[in-house]
C-alpha cells in the first residue's frame, strides 16, 4: 500500500536539501521518463511528488449496505470522506470524542497544508514499475 510517508515532504519554504537529493532508478529500468520522479535518502526511495491518497475500492463494497462504521483512531478517519460522500452511505459513524476531534483537526490541517504547498512535480511513471521498486513502495 502506498502511504504519504513514501513521498518526499512538501516544504512550505523551498529547500535545496530536498531538491538536491540524488535521483534513483532501478537497474532493470530503461524508462527515461522516470528521471527525477524517485529520490534516495538514507537508504530509502521516495517519490518526488505531491502525496497521493488512494480511496477505498468502491467496487468491492456497496456502501449503501453498511449500517455502522467504528473509527478506532484518528488516522482511520482519512478514508471517511471517500466512504460517506456520494456513495449512498446512510449508516452511522461511531468514534470517541478525542478520536473525532483529533481526526477532524488532522484532516483539516492536511487539506490546508496540501493547498499551501503546491509541488510542481506530478510523478506518475513510477506506478508503472512498482514490481521493480524496493519496499515499501513495492508493497
Amino acid at each position: 500500500t502506498q502511504t504519504a510517508l513514501n513521498f518526499i515532504p512538501l516544504p512550505l519554504v523551498p529547500s535545496s536539501r530536498l531538491s538536491n537529493l540524488p535521483s534513483w532508478l532501478p537497474r532493470e529500468s530503461v524508462e527515461t521518463q522516470l528521471e527525477g520522479e524517485l529520490k534516495e535518502c538514507c537508504g530509502r526511495v521516495f517519490v518526488d511528488s505531491a502525496p497521493e491518497f488512494c480511496p477505498p475500492l468502491a467496487n468491492m463494497v456497496d456502501y449503501s449496505e453498511i449500517d455502522v462504521i467504528l473509527i478506532s483512531n484518528y488516522s482511520s478517519m482519512l478514508a471517511l470522506p471517500f466512504i460517506t460522500e456520494g456513495t449512498g452511505f446512510k449508516g452511522v459513524v461511531y468514534a470517541t470524542e478525542p478520536t473525532l476531534q483529533i481526526g477532524k483537526l488532522f484532516l483539516e490541517e492536511l487539506v490546508e497544508y496540501l493547498d499551501q504547498t503546491p509541488n510542481k512535480n506530478q510523478a506518475k511513471y513510477w506506478k508503472e514499475i512498482l514490481h521493480l521498486l524496493p519496499p515499501p513502495l513495492s508493497d
